[in-house]
């Protein structure tokens, strides 16, 4: 976070009495911990910087948790005396401060090559400790005058260009912008495969900044930022340990991807400019479930839908009898659970995963499932199979936690597992590995990434593994064979005669509602022969890893171009996904010969567009929640087609309790019965609309001050990292 030099020495009058009061008001606090002189005197000869941050921490009132309980005037005055006593120090060495483990996890990633050195002070630490590192700063060493005798290390001159003869450095960026985007420069020149920054980034933390920049944070660009997730994929997200107050600065590491990894929303100043009239429609998707052609709302919720859709054990049946599934997860269960592990399988249906864990060498195993009439029949049947080490819980995920409360006097019905046989195990309270199968036939829709980063953040241990953790999803232009194709009712021009082509007019459209069922504009599928070709070359549109990615930073517009490799017609998108794991894959392409065939895969219809081998398509996906396929909205056109983009349809949000809800999973989001009411906003639309009109004054009237009008909470992202880095955060 950076903190503006916005005030001159000794501040205004009107401050300075507030100042005397919060010293007063306001007590170093008790709770810091002492620093001894030898071990003071140890940092300061290793990380002079680290020792003053402690000093200051220690000295300075205002430091503490105290700016959540102050006036706007009073944290104003706050903040100053901040700017006052830090900037100084601040300007000595850099705009983060550095500990150990950043500088372990640095050195892991070299040789480095850093732009926005500053005065060299990251590099000289690095340096001490045998890294190769190359900083440039555009205000280099040789060009700072008098001030050279000021700089850490030789921090030679150069900005983003030299990056070119750098292919095989990693790239460091430590706080890189401030008046103009450095970083987005050095996105444009860089070509090797890591990028390291340090600093707030909404895309690795999925936590707010504050304005003006916000929700990107405040120390580069939010066009570095969707850019960074677009072309790169985070492997590890850690806390500086050492922060000013409320700051959120993070160290996090970016691997090069092939594909694009989407992008986040463009603010509407940023939006592209299209001119022309409107062409094809947008269509909309409706909420299903794997395997579902029904509608969540007709069980009030997805939680409840998903309860009563898969108490048939039909369901069950065809994910026992997929052997690419059931093939796929005994050999990652195998390959990654190992002897003596601590185990939670969510979702675990028949209880069959919970087996092959069991049978891979875990010491227990958690397996939770909401349906207790499933999850009773499961533990009978691991009974019969001789599984004395798994314990069945039911309930919901997200209100399961270690260690589980137990009475004094044991159930008598517990016959399985033997709880004092397991007395050390059950009172541990993180596990080793997470296992589940939570993908939809869209992959998000059964609510996979909220559920298991859920229990990630809470539950696993650092070094901790999810089985499986890393999906490709594709949203692919296809030509319908010619045979199933389904053509919207009003391009039915000669039925045996008959012509209903008028039924695209919009009077007759709105008076017969023609579309405005979500589930209209899409169809599920499990015949592999609907699809007969792809019109583009197979490429994902979104990758994940779920021991990094948060819900809060999944893309929620997706803008593409792609190149026809065959001459057809755009009948929709193909929406499949793709999981890895173990070198194995587990796809749902209707095409691949090796396809998971219980799960279905979507048609996001389009109503036909003619195109020619080469021609460029643009496509657009705006989503407002990936596990709700209500909100999904998209939209294509020929590149060159200056009509502008149609705007996504608003979902109301359903009040609680009212005729029109249908439904809610609990999360703010209605259910497939959202489009039902009326377009009006509702009363904390309003109030947040109000809210944010309040705040856009106060930033037009004292710009400087941004961080002094709100106070921030301590919400703090979770230390992750990819199995193969959890070292690098101890």
């Amino acid at each position: 976070m950076k903190v503006k030099a916005n005030r001159t020495d000794g501040g205004s009058k009107a401050i300075k009495p507030l100042r005397k009061k919060l010293r007063e008001s306001y007590p170093a606090s008790a709770s810091e911990p002492a620093v001894k002189e030898e071990d003071k005197a140890s940092v300061l000869a290793v990380n002079p910087f680290y020792a003053e941050y402690l000093h200051v921490k220690k000295n300075l009132p205002i430091w503490n948790d105290i700016f959540t309980t102050m006036s706007v005037e009073q944290r104003t005055a706050a903040w100053d005396e901040l700017d006052h006593v830090w900037n100084p120090i601040r300007d000595k060495y850099a705009w983060a401060i550095p500990d150990s483990r950043a500088l372990k996890i640095l050195k892991n990633f070299s040789p480095l090559v850093e732009v926005g050195g500053g005065k060299g002070y990251w590099a000289s630490l690095l340096e001490k400790q045998g890294v190769d590192i190359a900083s440039y700063d555009i205000r280099g060493k040789a060009q700072a005058g008098a001030d050279a005798a000021n700089f850490w290390t030789d921090v030679k001159t150069g900005g983003p260009t030299i990056l070119k003869r750098y292919v095989n450095r990693s790239l460091f960026l430590c706080y890189p912008d401030e008046d103009e985007s450095i970083a987005i420069q050095c996105m444009e020149h860089y070509r090797g495969e890591y990028i390291i920054h340090v600093g707030e980034l909404q895309v690795a933390d999925g936590t707010a900044g504050g304005a003006p920049q916000a929700p990107y944070g405040r120390t580069s660009s939010g066009e570095f930022q969707r850019e960074l997730s677009a072309s790169f994929h985070p492997l590890l997200v850690a806390n500086l340990k050492a922060r000013l107050p409320f700051s959120r600065d993070t160290i996090s590491v970016w691997k090069r991807t092939d594909y694009v990894d989407g992008r986040l929303p463009l603010p509407a100043d940023e939006e592209e400019e299209d001119d022309g009239e409107e062409g094809h429609s947008m269509s909309e998707g409706s909420e299903g479930s794997e395997g579902s052609d029904d509608d969540a709302s007709d069980a009030g919720s997805y939680a409840d839908f998903n309860n009563s859709y898969f108490a048939d054990f039909y369901e069950h049946e065809k994910m026992l009898a997929d052997k690419q599934r059931m093939s796929f997860y005994r050999s990652v269960i195998e390959d990654n659970v190992k002897k003596g592990d601590l185990v939670v399988d969510v979702g675990t249906g028949t209880g069959v995963l919970a087996a092959f864990a069991s049978r891979a060498g875990a010491s227990y195993t958690y397996a939770i499932d909401h349906n207790d009439n499933v999850a009773c029949c499961a533990e009978e049947v691991a009974k019969r199979n001789n599984i004395d080490n798994v314990e069945f819980v039911i309930g919901h995920s997200r209100e399961f936690s270690l260690p589980i409360k137990r009475g004094k006097h044991p159930d008598p019905d517990q016959t399985m597992p033997d709880l004092k046989r397991h007395a050390k195990l059950i009172k541990k309270s993180k596990v080793d590995v997470i296992v589940h199968e939570q993908m939809g036939d869209c992959l998000f829709d059964e609510d996979m990434v909220a559920n298991i980063t859920d229990l990630r953040d809470r539950l696993l241990k650092p070094g901790g593994v999810i089985v499986p953790s890393c999906y490709d999803l594709y949203v692919e232009p296809v030509q319908l064979d010619r045979k199933r194709a389904v053509p919207f009712i009003q391009q039915m021009t000669d039925v045996e005669g008959y012509d209903f082509s008028c039924m695209a007019e919009e009077g007759m459209r709105k008076q017969f509602q023609v579309d405005t069922n979500p589930g209209y504009h899409h169809l599920r599928s499990c015949d592999p022969n609907l699809v007969d070709k792809y019109l583009t070359e197979l490429k994902p549109v979104l990758s994940v890893d779920l021991h990094t990615i948060t819900e809060s930073t999944l893309p929620l517009q997706l803008k593409l171009k792609k190149k026809a490799t065959a001459s057809g017609t755009f009948d929709g998108y193909a929406v499949f996904f793709r999981c890895r794991g173990s070198g194995l894959t587990l796809e749902t392409d209707p095409h691949s010969s090796d396809r998971a065939c219980h799960w279905g895969y979507r048609i996001l219809r389009c109503g036909g567009l003619e195109v020619q081998k080469g021609a460029t398509i643009d496509m657009r996906l705006d989503v407002g929640r990936w596990a709700d396929l209500n909100s999904w909205n998209w939209d294509q056109k020929l590149h060159g087609d200056k009509r502008a983009w149609k705007e996504p349809r608003a979902m109301p949000v359903p009040v609680e309790g009212s005729d029109e809800s249908g439904g809610s999973d609990g999360l703010g989001h209605g259910g497939s019965g959202g489009n039902n009411g009326d377009d009006e906003e509702d009363d904390h639309d309003r109030q947040q609309r109000a809210r944010e009109a309040e705040l856009d004054v106060q930033y037009a009237e004292a710009p400087d001050k941004q961080w002094a009008s709100i106070p921030r909470t301590e919400r703090l992202p979770c230390d992750r990292a990819a199995p193969c880095l959890a070292h690098l955060l101890e």
